[in-house]
C-alpha cells in the first residue's frame, strides 16, 4: 500500500486510513459477536496506537532526511561555486604574475 507513494505525507495518510479501517473492522467484528472480548479490543486499540506512533515517527524521520538531502544539495552547489571562484582567482593571479614579469623584464 505504501510502495510508490509520491511523498511522506501521502504515506502517512495511507497508513492512517489503513489503521482506521482496521479499527472499524475490528469493532464490527466485535459487534457481530466474534468472541474477541474487552481485552482483545483494548489490545487491538493499543496495537493501533503503537503503529500510529511508529508511522508518525518514521514520517518525521523521512521529513528530516529529505531536509538534510536538500541542505546537502545546497552545500554542494555552494562548494562548486567556491571552487569556480577559486579557479578564476588562480587564473587572474597567473595573469597578474605574467604581466608583472613582462614589466620587470623591460
Amino acid at each position: 500500500a505504501l510502495l510508490g507513494c509520491p511523498s511522506v505525507e501521502e504515506a502517512v495518510l495511507r497508513c492512517a486510513r489503513a489503521l482506521s479501517q482496521f479499527d472499524v473492522e475490528s469493532r464490527e467484528a466485535a459487534l457481530r459477536g466474534v468472541d474477541v472480548g474487552e481485552e482483545g479490543v483494548q489490545s487491538l486499540q493499543h496495537t493501533k496506537a503503537v503503529l500510529m506512533r511508529a508511522v508518525n515517527h518514521l514520517a518525521q524521520r523521512c521529513r528530516q532526511n529529505e531536509a538534510a538531502v536538500g541542505e546537502a544539495d545546497a552545500l554542494r552547489e555552494e562548494l562548486e561555486k567556491a571552487r569556480e571562484a577559486q579557479s578564476r582567482l588562480a587564473h587572474h593571479n597567473e595573469m597578474l604574475k605574467h604581466h608583472l614579469r613582462l614589466e620587470l623584464d623591460r
